[in-house]
C-alpha cells in the first residue's frame, strides 16, 4: 500500500510538472516559423541579421515585433536577454540594429544583429542563445499563473490592486493584449454605455485574466472559459457594490 501510494504521488508530481501551456500562446509570444535550431552565422553576422519586421508597421504601437524578437531568444541557462546595448550598421539587406547582450553575472557575450525592416517565414537560432519552448515558457509563466490564481480565488478582486497591476503588467510587456482580448466575446461589455465604466473595466479585466489562464493552462476552450470567468466575476462584483449601475449586463451576463 505504501509503495502503491508513494508511486501515486510520484506520478502526479511528474503530471503537475508536464503542465505546458498551448501551442497558441507561446505563437503569440514568439516568432511565427521560429525552429529550435541553431544555424551558423544566423543573427551573429551583419550580413544574415534576424529579421524582425520592428520598423515595418508604424502603427503598431505596442511593437509586436519587438516582443516576438524580445520573447523568442533566451541564453541556454534560461535568463532572458537584455537589448539595452543597440548600434546601428549596415548589412547585406541595409541597415541592421546590432545588440550587445551580456548574460548577467558573467562575461558571456553575443553580438545580436537585427533587420527590423524585414520578416521571414522561418527563424532560427543564433550560435550561443536558445529558443523559447513551451517547457521554457512554463517556467516564465509560474509566478503569473499563482498570481491569477490568487485574483480568481478572491472574494473581492477588486481589492487586490497590486497584484492585478503586476499581471496586467506582465501581460501587456510580454504579449500585446491581442492575444487575451476577443472582441466578439466582450462586445456587450464594451458596448454598454449604461454600465459603470469601472464595472466595465473590470469585467474586461476579468476576461483577460481568464484568457490567459486558460491558455497558460492548456485548455480546450479559451475564449469560453474566459467568458465564464467574466460572468462569474460580475456574480461576485454586483452584491459586493450593490449600488452599481449594470446597464443591460443583468440580463446578457446571467
Amino acid at each position: 500500500m505504501k509503495k502503491t501510494l508513494t508511486l501515486f504521488i510520484a506520478v502526479a508530481s511528474l503530471c503537475a510538472k508536464a503542465q505546458l501551456p498551448s501551442t497558441e500562446l507561446l505563437k503569440a509570444a514568439t516568432f511565427a516559423g521560429l525552429t529550435n535550431e541553431v544555424k551558423t552565422g544566423y543573427g551573429t553576422t551583419a550580413d544574415d541579421p534576424i529579421p524582425s519586421g520592428a520598423f515595418m508597421n508604424i502603427t503598431d504601437k505596442g511593437n509586436t515585433q519587438m516582443l516576438k524578437l524580445k520573447n523568442s531568444y533566451r541564453w541556454p541557462t534560461g535568463e532572458s536577454l537584455d537589448f539595452s546595448k543597440r548600434f546601428s550598421t549596415r548589412g547585406k539587406t541595409g541597415i541592421v540594429d546590432c545588440y550587445t547582450l551580456v548574460r548577467t553575472g558573467s562575461t558571456d557575450t553575443v553580438r545580436l544583429f537585427v533587420d527590423p525592416y524585414h520578416v521571414a517565414t522561418q527563424y532560427f537560432v543564433p550560435a550561443g542563445l536558445t529558443a523559447v519552448t513551451r517547457e521554457r515558457l512554463a517556467v516564465e509563466l509560474a509566478p503569473y499563473v499563482k498570481q491569477t490564481e490568487t485574483l480568481m480565488a478572491s472574494p473581492d478582486a477588486t481589492l487586490l490592486t497590486e497584484t492585478y497591476d503586476q499581471l496586467a503588467s506582465y501581460l501587456i510587456t510580454h504579449f500585446g493584449t491581442t492575444p487575451f482580448l476577443d472582441p466578439e466575446m466582450i462586445k456587450d461589455v464594451a458596448l454598454d454605455e449604461e454600465a459603470d465604466k469601472k464595472l466595465r473595466n473590470f469585467l474586461i479585466g476579468s476576461y483577460v485574466t481568464g484568457k490567459f489562464y486558460a491558455q497558460a493552462k492548456d485548455m480546450a476552450d479559451p475564449k469560453q472559459y474566459a467568458f465564464n470567468y467574466m460572468k462569474s466575476s460580475f456574480k461576485k462584483y454586483v452584491p459586493l457594490y450593490p449600488e452599481t449601475k449594470t446597464g443591460i449586463l443583468k440580463t446578457t451576463l446571467q
